[in-house]
């Protein structure tokens, strides 16, 4: 029988000035880890992070000792809620690189009527009282909305192939109706959010890629964590050379801000 790995001891340390040292198991992964550590310094888990040194910690299934190394320091940073204030900013940056809509076809307003048990965040509430549709330049870029039941419809193609999509992804697939989908990054990239209120992961959304029959976790409960992402995709397109193009190595597609929280350091273009 293999020996059990030993323990390793962890210095950890919030911004509030609390700090620990923890005796941590090594193959123990993030969402453990944040439960424990929140514990251990009194802070309530809400939206937080972990950082190592200055890197975060974003893998969920990378373990401790992928992460840690000997007088390296684990960081728990509490992320910031979002309000009214703050989708305005957002709101500021979608009108001026493309445009926020009043009215549009296949997209719900705040108050439109959802199945029976399922109701919209808050904060989403709050953003399709500002606009029906947020396009950041154009689908291929981010756009936000919550599609109408008939427009949903036509992602899947008909009612059949949504019964098809439902039985190969399973009981919580996007397919079943307390999904309900909620922006696109192209003509394929769709992000559904769960609406389920008596469900664990209510706020939870998911990316499917319809022409490839993909669907995967894009950022877990709460919705608030799907606005950071789009906020990191936006901020670091406003640093992008206006001609840069998808081929360039500094391009991100919106599918992939969920990987790194603090978006990668966006060079400047050279002109030759």
């Amino acid at each position: 029988m293999a020996e059990k790995p030993a323990k390793l001891k962890v210095p950890i340390t919030s911004l509030d000035g609390s700090s620990c040292e923890l005796e941590l198991d090594p193959d123990e992964k993030l969402e453990f880890l944040k439960s424990k550590i929140s514990q251990a310094l009194n802070l309530s888990l809400g939206r937080v992070s972990l950082v190592c040194d200055s890197k975060v910690w974003t893998d969920p299934n990378a373990q401790l000792k992928d992460i840690w190394q000997e007088g390296s320091t684990l960081t728990l940073l509490k992320n910031p809620n979002w309000d009214v204030a703050r989708l305005d900013t957002l709101k500021a940056k979608f009108v001026k690189h493309g445009k926020v809509e009043q009215e549009s076809h296949g997209c719900r307003k705040h108050d439109a009527a959802l199945p029976e048990g399922c109701k919209l965040p808050e904060i989403l509430v709050e953003l399709l009282k500002m606009g029906v549709k947020w396009t950041f330049k154009d689908l291929f870029h981010c756009e936000m909305f919550v599609l109408t039941d008939d427009a949903n419809m036509d992602i899947y193609g008909d009612e059949e192939c949504r019964q098809d999509w439902q039985e190969e992804h399973g009981e919580d697939s996007c397919a079943h109706p307390w999904w309900v989908c909620i922006g696109n990054s192209s003509e394929y990239d769709f992000y559904y959010l769960n609406t389920k209120e008596s469900s664990p992961t209510f706020g939870q959304v998911k990316r499917i890629v319809n022409n490839c029959d993909e669907e995967t976790v894009y950022t877990e409960a709460p919705f608030d964590n799907y606005l950071d992402a789009v906020e990191r995709y936006v901020n670091d397109q406003e640093k992008l050379d206006p001609e840069a193009e998808e081929e360039d190595e500094d391009y991100k597609n919106f599918s992939e801000y969920n990987i790194e929280p603090n978006g990668r350091k966006i060079r400047k273009k050279l002109r030759l």
